[in-house]
């Protein structure tokens, strides 16, 4: 009998993971502030105007070639209110059901930014990286969060200011995503000042949306309700004080999720490959690695164990594929059946015995690691051609995904990556409520996410960040493959105590240039992640990394007074 079959006819009895609203109610409209202004809001002509109190400069107008709020649908309505504060100003806009349908809201912009021609933006999709761009040659951008994007936030400044503007939604409560844009609209902007730099936040999927720019969970309206969205707009006059523009989001973020909820881990993990599409052939379809002296279905686990007990220099090891790959469906590699398909040989299931298998590599002292193929999806047999977005208050869904971890924790487990742990599969609640029972479920495993989770997700879990994504960009020097050169900032400001692993490969240096790291060179990578305050886990053993640490980056990162 297939193993779905059997855990169909199984799942009656099983209890759902229930996903009960958060226990914290939180205004999402920020209180008044104090301190000196820096800030003027007026309106000028009917349109809005940010000048700096000092010299009267220019820094923010609303323009016709955006509307500060725009409705998706004719049926909904909104109100926007405006609320100076002391260096900015919050936008308060309400949208309002009054139909028996659901319906879609729609957008907010905080107008032209009269910053110049040459800004820097802070991309924060995996980490935060600072980007120049031009007025003229730039394309604009748009990302999705809590998919794309670690924090729902633009922040761009020139040599003089920084500007932020932050999105304040219950994203849990609300399961919707938002996408964050900046472009530079060639229409009905000017003025002065020059053209103007627009952003805003996009809450829901207009008609005729490209889908590449849709969003995945978009917001809905239900019957007879209003929902309210804030944007908090600041300003400093320090371009490096720019952390500061972000305080309402940060409280707001902290007041609603909390901070990091784990014990960080801070020493090396070594990636380890168990199989790989380059040995699948007949009679090895799983593609099971070293197949002459370490196959485990043809040799059991213990040649395994003997290989990973005796590495040096690692606190950790991370086993990729540990149960074979799927050969007729590899679009849904790594496969979700990391422990259960290794019951299904006698061989294979050498992995949970104590005296040969994978529980000895924890004996040995090390935290042993497996790879969760496909986290969020779940698969009801070996190599099906279907998968279904976990969803946690399906009782069957939550025993499938249990077995794999109950395996685990027979093999001696302690580290889990969960692989695609990304909320566009099941919607940011399914997946925060989902990782959290995990966390409380298995308190003897830890778990770390890729790619690049959220930063309300990296408050349960350890992030895994992919440190050679290039974006399609060709390196034209061997520096220019290695896109991340800077510390988490924003991770450093929103939750210190983060995990944030630095899953590097030297792919690109053999692929351009033809070069394969030195022993000294990857000790040197390994030593220079970790300074920045990344979790190495370099896809090169070395025998060298046993006292590298992870550093606690937000310590000299996030300025004293904004700790």
């Amino acid at each position: 009998m297939h193993i779905g079959l059997r855990l169909v006819r199984a799942a009656i009895a099983a209890a759902a993971v229930l996903c009960a609203p958060l226990a914290r109610a939180v205004d999402v409209v920020p209180a008044p502030e104090s301190g000196p202004p820096l800030t003027k809001l007026t309106v000028v002509n009917k349109k809005l105007e940010l000048r700096d109190v000092r010299n009267g400069k220019l820094i923010l107008q609303e323009r016709n070639a955006l509307p500060l709020v725009q409705s998706y649908d004719p049926q909904v309505t909104y109100t926007l209110k405006i609320n100076e504060q002391p260096t900015g100003y919050d936008m308060v806009v309400t949208f309002t059901n009054d139909t028996n349908q659901p319906r879609r809201p729609g957008a907010i912009y905080v107008g032209m930014l009269t910053l110049g021609s040459q800004i820097e933006y802070l991309d924060v999709r995996h980490t935060s990286v600072w980007r120049p761009v031009n007025f003229s040659t730039f394309v604009g951008k748009g990302y999705t969060y809590p998919d794309d994007l670690f924090s729902p936030v633009f922040v761009v400044r020139n040599g003089e200011y920084a500007v932020a503007a932050s999105l304040r939604y219950p994203a849990v409560e609300l399961n919707h995503d938002a996408r964050v844009a900046i472009m530079n609209p060639s229409g009905s902007n000017s003025g002065e000042g020059g053209q103007g730099w627009g952003a805003g936040f996009r809450l829901a999927n207009p008609d005729n949306v490209p889908p590449t720019q849709a969003i995945n969970h978009p917001g809905i309206l239900p019957p007879k309700t209003s929902r309210t969205y804030v944007v908090a707009v600041r300003v400093v006059a320090d371009r490096d004080d720019w952390m500061r523009t972000l305080l309402p989001y940060r409280k707001y973020f902290r007041d609603l999720y909390g901070g990091v909820s784990f014990k960080r881990k801070t020493y090396p993990i070594l990636p380890v490959g168990i199989a790989d599409g380059f040995y699948q052939e007949a009679g090895n379809l799983s593609g099971f690695g070293d197949p002459n002296i370490r196959r485990p279905d043809v040799f059991g686990w213990g040649p395994w164990a003997d290989e990973l007990s005796a590495i040096e220099g690692y606190g950790a090891v991370m086993l990729w594929a540990p149960s074979g790959l799927y050969f007729f469906n590899p679009q849904h590699n790594y496969p979700f059946q990391i422990t259960s398909q290794l019951e299904e040989s006698p061989l294979l299931s050498t992995a949970f015995d104590p005296q040969i298998g994978l529980p000895r590599v924890r004996e040995s002292g090390k935290t042993l690691g497996l790879w969760w193929g496909r986290s969020l999806d779940i698969s009801l047999e070996w190599d099906s051609p279907d998968v279904i977005p976990l969803d946690p208050n399906n009782p069957l869904h939550v025993q499938i995904a249990e077995r794999e971890l109950d395996g685990a924790v027979r093999a001696g487990v302690n580290l889990i990556g969960l692989d695609t742990c990304n909320p566009r599969i099941n919607g940011i609640a399914n997946a925060y409520h989902w990782v959290k029972h995990i966390r409380e479920r298995y308190p003897s495993i830890t778990f770390i996410a890729e790619p690049s989770p959220c930063d309300i997700l990296s408050t349960l879990v350890g992030g895994v960040l992919p440190g050679w994504a290039l974006d399609g960009e060709i390196p034209k020097t061997i520096s220019d493959c290695y896109p991340f050169q800077n510390p988490h900032y924003l991770a450093d400001f929103l939750i210190p105590g983060h995990e944030m692993v630095m899953s590097y490969r030297y792919n690109f240096h053999k692929d351009f240039f033809n070069h394969h790291p030195t022993p000294q060179e990857v000790d040197a990578d390994m030593r220079w992640f970790a300074s920045m305050g990344y979790v190495p886990m370099v896809w090169e053993q070395i025998s060298t990394g046993g006292d590298v640490r992870a550093a606690e980056s937000w310590t000299w990162t996030v300025p004293g007074g904004l700790r």
